[in-house]
């Protein structure tokens, strides 16, 4: 999918509802515009609808506010020779490889009509992940002031979130799967 619409009768959804989209691997930038045009929904109304969109998506680099070149194991140069883009986003979070065998998970929802702060939030995101774990006998834990959760191999997901008028897009990524020379072309300290 390159190029996906979101057709939605969002007035026909209850007001504490949660819509979740199974969208399977889609371009990170046909991800992103979903994101946006379902957060500028979500901020037109004064209820707590929330959607939570799920995919994977083709490599790509993306780089939020907390990261930097430095975070690159390889140079931009390389990347485009790989057909993979390194995006900077207005995200929290540092340099991440997105590619297939990770789960995304973006949360748009509205914080402030939900009563929760971006550090409960974040904090929230990463305990579903735990939660998650738990269940599948996979070992994981947070560290404290760190975004995301690990495992005794490494990194396990990552969260980034941004906010525009108390509601949120991006999320998290969940490694499920993926091909590990991609992962390891971003430092695993690149918060």
């Amino acid at each position: 999918m390159s190029d996906l619409e979101l057709s939605l009768p969002l007035t026909a959804r209850a007001s504490d509802s949660l819509q979740v989209f199974l969208l399977g691997i889609v371009e990170f930038d046909s991800a992103l515009r979903l994101q946006e045009q379902f957060r500028d929904v979500v901020i037109q109304r004064r209820d707590r609808l929330g959607g939570l969109f799920v995919c994977e998506h083709p490599p790509v680099v993306t780089i939020g506010r907390e990261g930097s070149q430095s975070h690159l194991r390889r140079d931009a140069s390389e990347f485009e020779k790989l057909g993979i883009d390194v995006r900077w986003l207005n995200r929290g979070g540092g340099a991440w490889m997105q590619c297939p065998g990770q789960i995304a998970v973006y949360p748009i929802v509205p914080l402030q009509r939900l009563g929760i702060g971006m550090t409960e939030f974040r904090q929230r995101l990463e305990l579903a992940v735990l939660d998650v774990c738990r269940e599948l006998h996979v070992s994981a834990h947070r560290i404290d002031d760190e975004p995301g959760v690990f495992s005794p191999l490494g990194q396990l997901a990552t969260v980034g979130v941004a906010v525009r008028s108390w509601v949120t897009t991006h999320g998290l990524t969940l490694n499920v799967r993926p091909d590990l020379s991609l992962v390891r072309a971003i430092q695993s300290n690149s918060r």
